[in-house]
């Protein structure tokens, strides 16, 4: 029901790993930067860089992983939602390591859409990133959650996007009105990597996305 992965994996490993359980992160994390680094860099260290893009944290959002969390006191087990707190800033204590991510495992009605964009399909920082996963039922939305980098100090999930989608119909419609509630959902910056406005058309162009590659 759930996969620990180590949190000292290569992203590369990483990858390989999570793919079998959610064929999406393949090409998902195949965008992140290129081989020779996936098989360099951990995927504690990216997700202990507190980037504002994330690349790996907001997958971990959408898929409502865990982490565990290792020190000489003992170790505490947190929600990937509550680990970063700022820009560049999370809750690791100074003695602290992450141990492991546990990521919950798919279930039968579960449908996930991952996405990197960015200018360049190697070695390239993301301008931004939209996650989400839910189910349906009856055909309706269920258990909505997201993850969304580039859009905020920190990666983040957007509850009132959730909330939105959560009990709507599973249609072309529903997924046309959140997209256009997105933009009005962040402040976020413009910067070398896009502007503003770039993002929340981009956003919000992936909700339509999203249903059409989960339809």
């Amino acid at each position: 029901e759930v996969l620990t992965i180590g949190a000292a994996c290569s992203i590369e490993s990483f990858r390989e790993s999570l793919s079998e359980l959610y064929p999406q992160v393949n090409d998902y994390l195949q965008s992140f930067a290129s081989l020779p680094i996936r098989n360099g860099a951990s995927a504690g260290g990216n997700v202990a860089g507190a980037s504002a893009v994330g690349d790996i944290m907001p997958m971990l959002l959408a898929l409502k992983a865990k982490m565990r969390l290792l020190s000489h006191n003992g170790e505490r087990i947190v929600n990937c939602s509550d680990f970063n707190i700022g820009y560049r800033k999370h809750i690791l204590e100074p003695d602290e390591i992450i141990h492991s991510f546990m990521i919950p495992g798919p279930t039968a009605n579960r449908r996930i859409f991952l996405h990197n964009q960015s200018r360049r399909k190697d070695m390239d920082i993301s301008a931004m990133s939209f996650c989400i996963s839910f189910e349906v039922d009856n055909n309706r939305i269920e258990n909505c959650s997201t993850g969304f980098g580039g859009m905020a100090p920190q990666p983040v999930s957007s509850h009132e996007l959730e909330h939105f989608l959560n009990g709507k119909l599973f249609n072309e419609s529903t997924f046309n009105a959140a997209a256009e509630l997105v933009p009005s959902l962040f402040s976020t910056i413009s910067d070398m990597r896009g502007s503003a406005e770039y993002r929340k058309i981009v956003a919000s162009n992936l909700l339509i996305k999203c249903y059409r590659e989960t339809k």
